[in-house]
């Protein structure tokens, strides 16, 4: 593995840390300069919505965008180091558990959506009532929330919650059950609705178990970009939010229960080479031979 020592002062990809707190700090700044960031870019489709093809993805790469470089800024990680969270060689065998594991999980994530009720409680009528009328605006223009909700948004996310906030947290020694168990909470709650967030959030575990284990931001990219194009293909074919893949019964989630427990023990133990289990801090890199050269230039 070739290498370059680091400036001093200056953090790497291998060995920047984040801790709990700074974990909630960095999801709610990039709350913060998401809302401020894609409202203020959007605003003119209010007056003019021809410019919502153009503005409604801009906006949300600006605003995510924008909060990424944030975090990398605070935590002294230069830019050139990104190419770095992109770089990490995955097995084929993982790609193939890693998939398996998704699509078992997707059962238990879509029952997760379904348990919040929708009517009968006034405050979750009107929150729903929102959320369908804000997806249905972003469906007018289905080129700009393609670009959105299969590129954007799983690039972006997974950046942030994997990439910054998640390895962050694995760097630091923290836990890799908590670590992983704190980021996906923090990705469920930033979708802003009950629904998406115990779904997102069962989505968000398996994604984070699957980084954990293989250190592959695109892995997980693939994964959110596969599920966020089913969820698009489907939306637009129904048009309706409530649509599911999987028959919801409760045969249906047991088999996905006990499925997903095994693909995930399976995973561990074929995994042990390649998992990100903390950094020994008297180095200033760890060694990633095992899954992949990583040139510096």
């Amino acid at each position: 593995m070739k290498s370059n020592p680091s400036r001093p002062g200056l953090a790497t990809y291998f060995n920047y840390q984040v801790s709990i707190g700074e974990a909630i700090l960095y999801f709610f700044l990039t709350l913060l300069i998401g809302q401020i960031v894609g409202g203020v870019i959007s605003a003119p489709t209010y007056l003019m919505k021809e410019l919502s093809h153009v503005l409604l993805p801009l906006s949300f790469l600006l605003g995510f965008g924008l909060a990424a470089l944030s975090i990398m800024t605070i935590k002294k990680l230069r830019i050139q180091e990104l190419k770095n969270f992109f770089h990490t060689k995955v097995q084929v065998k993982h790609i193939v558990m890693a998939i398996a594991l998704y699509f078992s999980i997707m059962p238990i994530a879509e029952y997760l959506a379904m348990i919040v009720p929708t009517e009968g409680y006034p405050i979750l009528e009107d929150l729903y009532k929102t959320f369908e009328s804000s997806f249905a605006m972003i469906f007018e223009y289905k080129v700009a929330a393609f670009i959105m909700v299969v590129i954007l948004a799983p690039i972006l996310e997974e950046l942030i919650f994997r990439g910054l906030i998640l390895r962050g947290m694995l760097n630091a020694n923290i836990s890799p059950w908590v670590a992983i168990f704190l980021s996906s909470f923090l990705f469920g709650i930033a979708h802003l609705n009950p629904w998406q967030f115990l779904g997102a959030g069962m989505i968000g575990l398996s994604l984070g178990f699957i980084y954990w284990r293989t250190q592959s931001l695109l892995l997980v990219i693939f994964l959110h970009a596969l599920n966020n194009f089913i969820a698009f293909v489907i939306t637009l074919k129904t048009e309706s939010l409530d649509e599911t893949i999987f028959e919801p019964n409760y045969l249906t989630l047991g088999i996905a229960i006990i499925l997903s427990v095994l693909i995930a023990f399976f995973f561990y133990k074929h995994s042990q080479d390649t998992a990100l289990n903390g950094i020994d801090t008297n180095d200033d890199r760890q060694d990633l031979e095992s899954i992949g050269e990583i040139n510096e230039h």
